[in-house]
């Protein structure tokens, strides 16, 4: 019985993954290094791991101690994967607040007036996104081309571009 739960759990698990790695579920859990990824990597290697030691060693618990090490070690490379590819595209400070003031870019989500939206656009040759905040009596809406005025706790300040 613990023979099927191990093979249905690696396989779901399996399917999981590769529906993270391209992208068809994207779960962000808000943790530093926790992804749907390498949780779904870790019961896979976790119960593929366990199944063949099991297979190999005659069951026991051992078997299922070498397969949650593995899955411990999976998780732990596939996380500092993501940490040093999350830091190589991060681009260290290539791009600082101060280069985004008089840029020109696109409303990407509403900014309500009083309230907080997205821009997009090019800073520096690099394509970027941004939370921000607008200094105009009106919604912006998307599409919308606005300028960078300043930068406040994270967010950028904007203004419409006057045609």
């Amino acid at each position: 019985m613990l023979n099927v739960v191990l093979f249905a759990s690696g396989v779901l698990s399996s399917l999981l993954l590769l529906l993270t790695l391209f992208d068809i579920i994207d779960l962000d859990l808000d943790v530093p290094g926790l992804s749907l990824r390498g949780i779904s990597l870790f019961i896979s290697v976790f119960s593929f791991g366990s199944l063949f030691f099991r297979s190999v060693m005659g069951g026991g618990f051992l078997s299922l101690a070498l397969g949650f090490f593995l899955g411990i070690l999976a998780f732990g490379l596939t996380f500092l994967f993501e940490m040093a590819i999350a830091k190589f595209f991060k681009g260290g400070d290539v791009v600082s607040d101060e280069d985004y003031i008089g840029e020109v870019m696109e409303v990407y989500l509403t900014i309500p007036k009083g309230g907080k939206g997205r821009i997009m656009g090019n800073v520096r040759g690099m394509y970027v996104e941004r939370d921000a905040v607008s200094t105009a009596n009106r919604d912006l809406k998307p599409g919308e081309r606005v300028v960078v005025v300043g930068f406040k706790d994270g967010y950028l300040w904007v203004e419409p571009l006057e045609d």
